[in-house]
């Protein structure tokens, strides 16, 4: 059926007005998860360089555009369509589900214990416990491996907090707006442009909360109390509808069903 958004299965089951409405709750749910993003990158950069809080967030955001053009914004399509059939598809989503839980319990208790170890550092910096615990008692070769790998994660989950809400706008916005009149070309340059938005959006999100907990938690309230009952509705009405779409798009729909709501 070739589903490529959330908003198109709410059009399919709901209609268009529907889908609009969803469209336009799920758009804002993503500045805060951006912003999150940015803010932890301004937050491990900090430990390094003397950054302020705006000049970080500002470099952040730009090195983050730069990232999802050359990289993530060519290559999602393959990741997402890569699985050998539907049955696969369906089947590793919540396998992913499964390892998300599993990993992040995993962080969550040792931030409990780090919290009880160190009472000082986390009521100094409650964002910084974990890392200021690294850079405090393991050697540069960790260090240079615990920073590497969670700038790649921010990085990579930044690029796809992005990529999401730039989907449903050219798609389900502007698209549906023209009746599906717009060309590959002009699809496109809407695709990029809303990046560069959704970006600018997060950036001003990012610069009135600097608390990546506090982002996240209220984006994720925004989008459970709008569209988790009318995303089961779905589920429940059209179940071949709903398996079917996620071959297409993926651990996105396993982030809207599992509520996701405490990313870092």
């Amino acid at each position: 059926m070739g589903f490529l958004t959330i908003g198109d299965i709410f059009r399919v089951v709901f209609g268009a007005k529907i889908e609009l409405a969803a469209t336009i709750f799920m758009v804002p749910v993503f500045f805060g998860f951006v912003a999150a993003q940015l803010v932890a990158l301004v937050l491990i950069l900090g430990t390094v360089t003397t950054l302020t809080l705006t000049k970080g967030i500002l470099i952040s955001a730009g090195i983050l555009v730069l990232y999802t053009f050359l990289s993530e914004m060519w290559a999602i399509h393959q990741r997402v369509m890569s699985s050998k059939s539907k049955k696969a598809a369906f089947q590793s989503t919540y396998l992913a589900g499964g390892f998300y839980r599993t990993f992040g319990l995993r962080l969550l208790f040792i931030a409990l214990g780090a919290k009880v170890l160190y009472p000082e550092l986390y009521l100094e910096n409650k964002q910084m416990l974990l890392p200021s615990m690294v850079l405090a008692h393991v050697g540069l070769p960790v260090q240079i491996i615990f920073f590497g790998a969670l700038i790649s994660a921010i990085m990579n989950t930044a690029s796809s907090s992005i990529l999401a809400p730039s989907a449903l706008i050219s798609e389900n916005l502007v698209q549906s707006l023209f009746k599906d009149r717009l060309s590959d070309r002009h699809l496109l340059l809407t695709f990029r442009t809303s990046i560069v938005f959704v970006a600018i959006i997060s950036v001003f999100t990012a610069l009135q909360d600097a608390n990546v907990y506090e982002l996240v938690a209220g984006a994720s309230i925004l989008l459970l109390v709008s569209l988790f009952i009318p995303l089961i509705v779905c589920y429940v009405l059209e179940k071949s509808i709903f398996r079917h779409s996620f071959s297409f798009y993926g651990s996105r729909n396993a982030y809207l069903i599992n509520g996701r709501s405490f990313r870092n």
